[in-house]
């Protein structure tokens, strides 16, 4: 499963998961999901398709996008950040990831996008991000989640700090995840 999500092999990715969709949150020894090893894929058309494979097959995306790996407690949309794949970032956050989930160095996915390298077609831009409007997330940290995988954990950014935020429910964490991902755009220019 992993190395077909690596070479954004999606035909054989859709395949197996068809065949056993619990397969999505499979962890490899050193702890990491297909979506985190989905940031190995060079081409970015094959690494978005195969997102898409995997987000449609996951038995239980929510906690799929949660998870971390046990070392450095890096999320998928942390991997992702962290590697400049910014379509895969976005599609990520549109699909429920929290920008604000922190890893074991208290770093949240804000941090690894203004660090990112900027790769050709994946670099971070203004129009690569949908603006919002709505409060902004703050960054927290909440603790534990039953474990996916041998070692691995879930856990997912907690409430806001420093801002307030007008309403609940999908919609207002949705708004303020995508303002958090432009404010952390902007930091990064």
């Amino acid at each position: 499963m992993h190395n077909a999500v690596a070479n954004g092999a999606q035909q054989v990715v859709a395949a197996m998961l068809a065949a056993q969709p619990a397969g999505a949150a499979f962890t490899t020894g050193d702890g990491r999901t297909p979506l985190h090893v989905l940031s190995l894929c060079e081409d970015s058309e094959a690494r978005q398709a195969t997102l898409r494979v995997i987000l449609r097959y996951a038995t239980d995306p929510a906690r799929l996008l949660a998870f971390q790996e046990p070392f450095e407690g890096n999320t998928a949309l942390h991997a992702a950040a962290k590697q400049g794949h910014a379509e895969v970032v976005v599609r990520l956050l549109e699909a429920g990831a929290e920008l604000s989930a922190t890893n074991e160095a208290g770093c949240d996915g804000g941090h690894f996008l203004s660090a990112a390298p900027r790769r050709g077609g994946d670099a971070f831009t203004a129009g690569a991000f949908p603006q919002a409007d709505g409060a902004r997330g703050g960054q927290g940290r909440a603790g534990g989640g039953e474990p996916l995988a041998r070692g691995g954990r879930t856990r997912r950014g907690g409430g806001a700090q420093g801002g307030t935020a007008e309403g609940s429910g999908r919609e207002d964490g949705d708004r303020r995840r995508r303002a958090r991902l432009m404010e952390c755009f902007e930091l990064s220019c």
